[in-house]
């Protein structure tokens, strides 16, 4: 996911900035740095309106509005300067919300619910969620993941609830600072609601079965089936072997990365919610496998593809099990 984009008109920005239009002019006018009008994408001019519209871009005055002085109190929350001698934030209770299980940290800003979540747009529908429930929490903000690694953590995404149609990007350890702790974050493949709900603060990781997906499920279930032969049915639980070994391998990797490489060889303030299940790992498997059948006959995965599966595209499991393209 990424900031989605947002435009405002010239009487948005008045209405953002709190000033009318002789202060609208006065602000263009003192300020250099005052993000300049742009047009709206894909407004062309017509023969009724010959110049577009102009516009501002709505995360760029936000920003500006929280970096300088006289509007700080309407710019994004999460980039105005903190306050001195911060007292620790409390993580009192979980949100349920439209987007998936939230954390609230009660902070001196407000309450920052931090979303679990990497799906475009997250943090602004929940904000305005929150915002058109007249927001009984006295939450301020909404946070959900960026999809990358960020300077002091997961990069992340805001939406403010006085602002909900604009995003822009916030900074992991300012939020570690407000709450006080380092946060609580799941990599991709353990960010699961019943797993999310399990974490209490200080509680030691929960150990987690990392979830098979569609193409090992396929491979198990010819593994099992007894129609076919024991060499073919052993090279599919290689490579459902091979498949789950390597999910188990890349979410350590992405463990160690976002909760132990921090700046200036210091640990980000992120703690691992989760921890993948190695009991068994890893797996024995050949992957050079393939399976073994006679001319002509059925393979385990092209006796899987039932009409239920095959009307989606392909897995890339049947591509590998079947390079006839069976």
């Amino acid at each position: 996911m990424g900031v989605s984009s947002s435009f405002l008109s010239r009487v948005e920005v008045q209405q953002l900035l709190g000033v009318n239009t002789f202060g609208m002019w006065r602000v263009v006018r003192k300020y250099d740095r005052f993000p300049k009008p742009t047009h709206r994408p894909g407004r062309l001019a017509t023969f009724r309106d010959k110049e577009p519209e102009e516009v501002w871009d709505g995360t760029q005055v936000y920003r500006w509005a929280a970096r300088t002085p006289e509007f700080a109190h309407r710019g994004a929350v999460l980039l105005r300067p903190l306050p001195e001698g911060l007292a620790p934030g409390r993580w009192p209770v979980y949100k349920d919300t439209l987007r998936g299980p939230a954390q609230d940290w009660h902070t001196v800003l407000g309450v920052i619910r931090l979303l679990h979540c990497d799906d475009r747009e997250a943090a602004t529908d929940v904000a305005s969620a929150i915002a058109q429930a007249e927001n009984p929490d006295g939450v301020v903000t909404v946070c959900a993941l960026y999809g990358d690694m960020g300077f002091h953590g997961p990069a992340l995404v805001a939406a403010d609830t006085a602002q909900p149609g604009i995003e822009y990007e916030a900074d992991w350890g300012n939020i570690a600072t407000l709450a006080g702790q380092d946060l609580p974050w799941w990599p991709d493949l353990l960010r699961l609601p019943q797993v999310i709900r399990m974490w209490q603060p200080g509680a030691p990781p929960a150990v987690v079965e990392v979830p098979a997906n569609d193409d090992e499920e396929i491979l198990r279930r010819a593994a099992g089936n007894a129609t076919f032969d024991g060499p073919s049915r052993a090279a599919v639980t290689d490579m459902a072997n091979s498949i789950r070994n390597n999910r188990i391998d890349n979410t350590t990797h992405e463990i160690d990365i976002f909760c132990e490489d921090g700046p200036h060889d210091r640990p980000n303030p992120i703690v691992a919610g989760a921890l993948p299940d190695t009991t068994h790992h890893p797996l024995p498997c050949d992957e050079k496998a393939r399976p073994c059948e006679p001319a002509g006959a059925q393979s385990p995965c092209s006796a899987l593809r039932t009409p239920s599966l095959h009307s989606r595209s392909p897995s890339a499991a049947t591509r590998t099990c079947c390079p006839s393209g069976l």
